[in-house]
C-alpha cells in the first residue's frame, strides 16, 4: 500500500494487487479507527480486459515508418 497526501486534510492510499486471480474479483472493505474516531470505505474489484499488444504493434510500427518516410522526404526536398 502506498499513501500520498493531497493536502493537509486529504489523504489517499493505493493498494496494488499483483497476479490477480478470478476469485479475487469481489467487494472489499477497509476499516480504520484511532482516538479520533472510526472510518470505513468499501470498493469492488472488477475485471477489465486489456487491449492485446498484438493489435497495438502494427499501429506503432506503421507510425514509426510514417515518421521515417516524412523525415526522408523533408531531407530529400531540402537537397
Amino acid at each position: 500500500i502506498s499513501t500520498s497526501r493531497v493536502n493537509d486534510e486529504e489523504l489517499y492510499s493505493v493498494l496494488l494487487i499483483r497476479k490477480v486471480l478470478t476469485i479475487d474479483f469481489d467487494a472489499y472493505n477497509c476499516t480504520a479507527s484511532n482516538s479520533m474516531g472510526l472510518s470505513w470505505a468499501s470498493t469492488r474489484l472488477i475485471e477489465s480486459t486489456n487491449f492485446p499488444v498484438h493489435f497495438m504493434m502494427p499501429g506503432v510500427v506503421g507510425g514509426v515508418l510514417a515518421i521515417l518516410v516524412i523525415a526522408l522526404a523533408i531531407v530529400w526536398a531540402n537537397k
